[in-house]
């Protein structure tokens, strides 16, 4: 994306067409003094700009005002001046006076445009007032005119068209009454299909709550940006009841630009992103879902994202939603007032979108715009259903639907759906600030969905029928994805070849343990994985700072999980977004947290060096006592890929990922999970079950420990949240966990007491050449407290060509940057880095030297 410049509308009256690209603005002179009593009223003139056009007809329309009014007749001379425009080849002379009769106060002069149809960049002229009538004088005396050179369009840059057509529809949302298409043939011959909309123009009317109004008249519109250099036509092709037709039409040439380009993926590594210009985009950001509450509107956005992007922030995540002041394109009548129900998309709100859009394209951040959230499908948690559109009760707005489910399979439904997309992509598929289209945020909260095998299937159908029609109506080919936790039944949608993008929510303890099981269990999919939404595993903790017991309020103050998230989540070719944007970091002015992950990637390109996870471990510093583990299949069907595992040295537990929270009793036999652990203990501990659930119909639970049972137990149905704790002896065991009744029991984690590993962990990808890593004390996590200043810490990379490195260590905190650098050289395939002295984490970066 490129800093956004001003942009302009090329019309046609259906038989004429306005280009909107960006270009620069006009100016004026200052005033001039003149020896006349300062209580007559100033003449002054306004700068003005008009699109060349082709031809004859168009003309630069310059506002000549009067300061007030007059009793009686003022008159002033103009006439026009060249610029970088020539008279007679760019515009035609004008000279003469110009009178205010009694009581007017605005005349416009008039100045025709010669369109030439070349490719010459916008020009300017001047007018210049003079001799102005003894009761009167001069303020602004002269302006600037800019003739927009609408051949000038720019690759990667927008181009709008704007056209009226004749007669009235009834609904112009309705495709079945009218569907307008922009007909683009581009430099390469190809045809491209751009979808026009219906629109009108707003001003902000009132401030807090932001309102919008003196709408102008009702027109179309289509945008598009080319994405290829050269001259481009483009038709207007309009269906209706009188059939099919093409009104108007025109052509433009597109010049290099310095915008980069859409998101996509890369074509070299397809885990990564990259803009079309080849810039790689490694995502940093945080939700800002909707407004704060404030009423600021579109103030709020831009001072959000000019917050974001003065501390490297890229990316972003945006509801469509009714919330607040409403930033969607419909709902039920009764809220803000800019709503009318089903089909029929709020125009104010829609200009208030694209104010939003327009300043993330200022400020370089990418959007990744979800189109619906679960509550309005939901009757349980924060539910919407009441007030939804689509709610049979709500009638008089179109509504039609019993239950929220019946969105996902219900025909109508999905129709509408349809064409609520089709104008979502004429309106804004030409930005490259829209990162992807999000179909819906966290579908397993949908009613029934985790109930119901049908609400399932039908949620799983509708996203592939909405992200296989939004790639065949898209002109740019956005990136589709779709929000839930990570869910092995959302397995069937992430898959599928039309949703570009995994993306997941985590707020599980041990966040990023959890981090990396759940990325690990999608990597197979090679596409790129987001984390769409985190937060510490305290329920809202970051809402409620200040009444929170220590160490946590200081943890939060520091943004302690905020930090740990985006580090690890980068550092697994991932990225990841806090979701409490508001009431958390906009409050607490934590952007600042970003700046040095954003400093360690500036110039990297991931995507070129076939990374994966690093083999690293540590040696020296603190030692832990405690290990935690946390299995990483939540889905009750969902058998485990493995059983039995082995804890390193380093504490690693190779395949955890894919063990189940449900130990499976005798009554689904093909879905046991009784794991087992290979380990040693340096001391007497403990084996610490924490037990979430047992069945209703409850259960029985066994532990082995080198094939002797030491405990054994029974439980009623329906207990929840207690410890089962089991003495272990020092020395190498092998312990087993067996349910031995009939039904289930889901534990959340496990603890294991009076292992000795290191403190300190070390996360990151590596190629033989280069790699970047993550090294951090394990204790400087939520709820825990640190280790302070670490010191003689040795970590090894394995898989490394022997050759010399170069080694760059990073600060993670602000203000981030190097600090400092080291040489080694890697032998028998292991290089072996010693680290400085730090306190909670530190980064580093290494590359072959020759």
């Amino acid at each position: 994306m490129s800093s956004a410049r001003s942009t302009r509308t090329t019309w046609i009256s259906v038989a004429c067409v306005l280009i909107v690209s960006s270009c620069g603005g006009g100016g004026g002179s200052t005033p001039t003094d003149q020896p006349v009593p300062s209580n007559r009223p100033r003449v002054s003139v306004a700068p003005a700009s008009a699109v060349e056009g082709h031809g004859s007809g168009a003309s630069l329309d310059f506002e000549v005002t009067l300061e007030t009014a007059s009793s009686d007749t003022v008159s002033v001379d103009f006439a026009t001046r060249d610029g970088t425009a020539t008279a007679g080849r760019d515009y035609l002379t004008q000279a003469g006076t110009l009178q205010f009769a009694p009581g007017q106060t605005r005349r416009v002069l008039s100045v025709p445009i010669v369109g030439d149809g070349l490719l010459e960049g916008d020009e300017t002229l001047t007018i210049e007032l003079a001799s102005v009538s003894t009761n009167a004088r001069l303020g602004v005396a002269s302006a600037t005119g800019t003739l927009l050179d609408d051949e000038a369009a720019r690759r990667y840059e927008r181009v709008e068209i704007g056209f009226d057509l004749p007669g009235a529809y009834a609904n112009s949302f309705d495709l079945d009454e009218v569907t307008v298409t922009m007909r683009v043939v581009r430099p390469d011959q190809s045809t491209i299909d751009v979808p026009a909309f219906h629109y009108r123009e707003f001003e902000i009317v009132g401030i807090a709550p932001e309102r919008y109004g003196n709408g102008g008249a009702p027109t179309w519109r289509a945008r598009y940006t080319p994405t290829q250099l050269g001259a481009h036509a483009y038709s207007i092709v309009v269906i209706d009841a009188a059939g099919t037709r093409t009104a108007g039409g025109g052509r433009f040439v597109a010049g290099d630009g310095a915008s980069k380009g859409f998101v996509r993926r890369d074509a070299r590594d397809g885990r990564f992103l990259r803009h079309d210009d080849g810039t790689p985009f490694v995502p940093i950001g945080h939700n800002v879902a909707w407004e704060d509450g404030t009423g600021l509107g579109t103030a709020f956005w831009n001072d959000v994202f000019a917050r974001m992007a003065a501390k490297g922030e890229n990316w972003t995540r945006i509801h469509l939603v009714h919330y607040w002041d409403g930033q969607s394109l419909e709902w039920t009548p009764n809220h803000t007032g800019y709503y009318v129900g089903l089909g029929r998309y709020s125009l104010e709100l829609a200009w208030k979108i694209d104010r939003i859009v327009e300043a993330a394209e200022r400020h370089g951040i990418a959007i990744q715009l979800t189109l619906l959230n679960n509550v309005i499908f939901n009757t349980q948690t924060t539910p919407q259903w009441q007030d939804n559109p689509y709610n049979v009760r709500n009638a008089g707005a179109g509504g039609f639907l019993q239950r929220p489910e019946d969105f996902f399979s219900d025909p109508q439904a999905r129709r509408l759906m349809k064409r609520q997309l089709r104008y979502l992509v004429a309106r804004w598929s030409y930005s490259p600030a829209i990162l992807c289209w999000e179909l819906l945020n966290e579908a397993y909260l949908v009613d029934g969905f985790g109930s119901s095998q049908a609400v399932r299937d039908a949620v799983i159908d509708w996203h592939r029928e909405m992200a296989d029609h939004l790639r065949s109506i898209d002109p740019a080919q956005h990136l589709i994805t779709t929000g839930s936790a990570e869910d092995a039944r959302m397995d069937p949608v992430w898959s599928h070849p039309t949703i570009d993008l995994v993306q997941f929510h985590n707020y599980r303890r041990g966040m990023i343990g959890a981090m990396e099981i759940d990325l690990a269990r999608l990597q197979h999919l090679g596409k790129p994985i987001l984390i769409g939404e985190f937060g510490v595993e305290d329920q809202q903790a970051e809402t409620r700072v200040e009444t929170m017991p220590e160490p946590e309020r200081t943890q939060l103050r520091e943004a302690l999980a905020l930090h740990n998230g985006i580090w690890a989540a980068s550092m697994l070719n991932s990225g990841a977004m806090l979701w409490w944007w508001d009431r958390y970091i906009h409050a607490l002015d934590l952007y600042g947290e970003f700046a040095p992950l954003a400093a360690y990637w500036a110039g990297e390109d991931p995507a070129l060096h076939g990374l994966a996870r690093a083999a690293a471990s540590v040696r020296g510093g603190p030692q832990h006592e405690q290990l935690h583990l946390r299995p990483g299949i939540g889905d009750f069907w969902t058998p485990p890929a493995r059983t039995a595992f082995t804890v390193g040295a380093d504490g690693s537990v190779p395949g955890f990922e894919g063990m189940t929270v449900w130990l499976h009793g005798n009554g689904q036999p093909t879905l046991r999970s009784d794991p087992s652990f290979t380990m040693t203990l340096a001391r007497a501990g403990s084996l610490r079950l924490a037990v979430q659930e047992v069945s209703p119909y409850a259960a029985a639970l066994a532990i082995d420990v080198d094939g002797v049972s030491t405990f054994s137990a029974s439980y009623g149905g329906g207990q929840t949240n207690f410890v089962v704790d089991v003495p272990l002896p020092a020395g190498s065991h092998v312990v087993r966990v067996r349910n031995t009744g009939n039904d289930w029991i889901k534990v959340d984690h496990y603890t294991f007491d009076g292992v000795q590993l290191p403190a300190v962990a070390a996360l990151g990808q590596t190629s033989a050449s280069r790699g970047y890593l993550w090294v951090r004390d394990k204790d400087s996590d939520y709820h825990l407290t640190d280790h302070g200043p670490i010191s003689g810490t040795t970590v090894s990379i394995s898989g490394l060509q022997d050759r010399d490195y170069r080694i760059e260590f990073w600060r993670t905190r602000q203000p981030g940057g190097p600090i400092g650098t080291a040489q080694a050289r890697a032998s028998a395939g292991v290089l072996e880095i010693a680290l400085p002295e730090f306190t909670k984490d530190v980064a580093v970066k290494w590359q072959a030297t020759n």
